[in-house]
């Protein structure tokens, strides 16, 4: 999509959503990976202790999928823009929690994934 035709405010808040093929097609590996790193730790792997983060999880495109392919993992997202966050206690989708990734600290965080802006993707990935 091209930044042209966004609105102002999402132009200006960097915002591009994620199609849910795109998400869709990297789910495997994101499982994949999960679950050899568990086997690095000589653990069975054990879905249903993942926990897994969309940083910048803008309206939830990414999260939504990952929490329908990984339904008994605890799958969240954290966004900036609080008109975007929702209330944590819906039970139709995964809770997008209203904070800053770069400014604070995701404990037991097994896997991260994301679409970060790209005005702040180098922060993102360091």
């Amino acid at each position: 999509m091209s930044s042209t035709s966004l609105p102002s405010n999402e132009k200006r808040l960097d915002f591009y959503r994620t199609p849910a093929w795109a998400t869709e097609a990297i789910a495997p590996k994101v499982i994949s990976a999960l679950k050899r790193r568990d086997r690095t730790h000589n653990s069975v792997p054990k879905p249903d202790t993942w926990r897994i983060l969309d940083a910048g999880a803008g309206d939830g495109a990414i999260v939504n999928v990952l929490a329908r392919s990984l339904p008994e993992s605890e799958c969240c997202g954290v966004e900036c823009n609080a008109t975007q966050a929702h209330d944590p206690g819906s039970l139709t989708r995964p809770r997008i929690i209203f904070g800053d990734f770069l400014r604070n600290e995701f404990d037991n965080v097994h896997a991260v994934v994301m679409n970060p802006p790209f005005s702040q993707s180098i922060e993102f990935v360091t």
